[in-house]
């Protein structure tokens, strides 16, 4: 992909910045600012027309975040409608982050929750969640949630979730969910089973 064409993909792409020495013409910045501190795990863009290949592939991240191993790992930026009064995320908020992390590891294993109620009536429900907030997120943030599967049972899921901006954890919670159809626990069927990392079973 030429510069220009991937500088016109930018444009078009709300959720990915270009951040560097240069602005989004490709002109080199000569009274560049300090930006936000970032990772090199965030969806960001590093504005370097000397590797075309390795800038156009960055563009494809998936929305659904990506797997490395077992886990699952999904950035999220943090916005001001994420935020209190002093600046930092609201306590309730990180809960959307977590619920964000476990569809798309459910979705990127082959179990859409939406076609899971649609076919079967099958649906996850939590049960019981374990925080420790150890450390803030504020605005402009990239975060990355990490989610996997640390025990299944006979109606259940165990998921062991963090949140993480670059090395610093900033949050982990032991989520319980239940399979549900019909107002009732049941048991995992084996199709969901067999597409969901190989963990304890118990």
């Amino acid at each position: 992909m030429a510069p220009h064409a991937v500088i016109d993909a930018l444009r078009q792409t709300p959720d990915l910045n270009v951040k560097g020495n240069m602005d989004v013409s490709g002109r080199k910045r000569t009274n560049a600012r300090p930006r936000h501190p970032t990772t090199n795990e965030e969806a960001v863009i590093i504005m370097d027309t000397t590797d075309e290949r390795d800038f156009a592939s960055r563009l494809s991240i998936s929305l659904s975040g990506r797997f490395e191993g077992g886990t699952h790992i999904l950035p999220v930026r943090i916005y001001y409608e994420d935020t209190d009064f002093s600046g930092i995320v609201y306590h309730a908020n990180y809960l959307r982050f977590l619920e964000r992390g476990r569809t798309d590891f459910l979705r990127l294993v082959g179990l859409d929750q939406s076609v899971l109620h649609e076919e079967g009536d099958l649906v996850f429900s939590v049960r019981r969640m374990l925080l420790d907030f150890l450390k803030p997120a504020r605005m402009d943030d990239v975060v990355l949630v990490e989610t996997s599967v640390s025990v299944m049972k006979g109606a259940s899921i165990t998921m062991a979730q963090r949140i993480r901006r670059g090395a610093e954890t900033l949050l982990t919670a032991e989520v319980l969910v239940a399979a549900i159809r019909d107002g009732r626990p049941t048991r995992l069927p084996d199709t969901v089973r067999a597409l969901l990392p190989q963990v304890e079973q118990a």
